[in-house]
């Protein structure tokens, strides 16, 4: 009599530690209803840190030409030419083109042909949505200051003088926009103004 008391005791314990059919049904829908939005969730956040990342990029794209401009011009540049003004075989001649204020401004071009003290030639031009460095005398040719992760548009430059003696003030802008986005791309705009330090 002991033993069978016993018995249904063992057999009562180990059915009240399984699941019914109602309390797995009801895990089921629970998790049929949490995992689609814990995906969708999961989704998102993928999507927004991808999305700053392409922010970044485009933001160090910008700046690193902008930065390779500004410095290289101010610290190189000693005459500005225009080699639709003035065409040779290879480079225009050695002839100061920027206007003395009053006169406007050059008109906005997408190029930006210098000399250096030295006459070695050198220039950034607008080429395949990018921004191109070219230097027939240190052998640099169409070396692009940004990759195709971005698109350069817009770009234009200028010059002009404050007086006869005074060097050059260039003016340089440009934008730059996701180059893997479909729709919705971000893009920068990036516009400069500084004077050469030599003349």
């Amino acid at each position: 009599m002991g033993m069978n008391k016993n018995l249904k005791f063992k057999i009562f314990n180990l059915k009240s530690k399984g699941f019914t059919l109602i309390e797995m049904v009801v895990v089921v829908g629970v998790l049929g209803f949490a995992l689609p939005v814990l995906f969708s969730i999961i989704f998102l956040i993928i999507q927004q840190q991808a999305r700053i990342y392409s922010l970044q990029e485009l933001k160090r794209q910008g700046d690193g030409a902008f930065y390779n401009i500004q410095t290289t011009v101010k610290q190189y540049a000693a005459t500005i030419t225009d080699p639709t003004v003035y065409p040779t075989t290879l480079y225009p001649t050695i002839i100061d083109v920027c206007p003395i204020y009053p006169t406007p401004s050059l008109t906005p071009a997408p190029f930006l042909y210098m000399f250096d003290k030295a006459g070695v030639a050198f220039s950034y031009t607008f080429l395949n949505d990018k921004i191109a460095s070219n230097s027939p005398g240190n052998a640099i040719s169409n070396l692009y200051l940004t990759n195709d992760r971005v698109i350069v548009s817009d770009l234009l430059f200028s010059c002009y003088h404050t007086n006869q003696y005074s060097p050059a003030i260039i003016s340089a802008s440009y934008k730059v926009t996701e180059g893997n986005i479909a729709t919705n791309a971000a893009s920068m705009q990036y516009s400069t103004k500084f004077q050469l330090h030599t003349y």
